[in-house]
């Protein structure tokens, strides 16, 4: 598959696991546009990479669509935000598990929604 100037959209990926999928990528000749809240790291890691950053909360469905929408026509998606906080379950409130929920799980439901389409319409996607 050529990912030569396809439009990668990496989640969580300001730092770790994420920071080195955006840079390989970067690698590959694709255009990577970082969504993550960490706007630290985020920017510093994009601009290191020769990437593009967005700040958004993958938690929520707002930050999912920002992410999407900043990053255009998705080629490549790399759902990576993610975690929990501490309290961890079977300890954590209810609002904190809703939110480890909607990080873990909702968040990358919708961006692969949201790009599935588009991505078919284009000639490509899997899933």
């Amino acid at each position: 598959m050529e990912l030569k100037g396809t439009t990668a959209l990496v989640t969580g990926g300001a730092d770790g696991i994420g920071a080195g999928i955006a840079e390989r990528l970067t690698a590959e000749g694709m255009r990577v546009v970082i969504a993550d809240l960490d706007q630290e790291a985020g920017p510093a890691t994009a601009a290191r990479i020769g990437g593009s950053f967005v700040a958004a909360d993958a938690a929520t469905g707002a930050g999912v669509r920002t992410a999407v929408e900043t990053a255009g026509a998705v080629g490549v998606l790399v759902n990576s935000a993610g975690g929990t906080e501490e309290p961890c379950f079977p300890a954590a409130s209810p609002a904190k598990w809703e939110r480890t929920l909607d990080l873990n799980l909702h968040a990358v439901m919708l961006a692969t929604q949201l790009v599935l389409d588009p991505m078919r319409d284009r000639g490509g996607a899997a899933g």
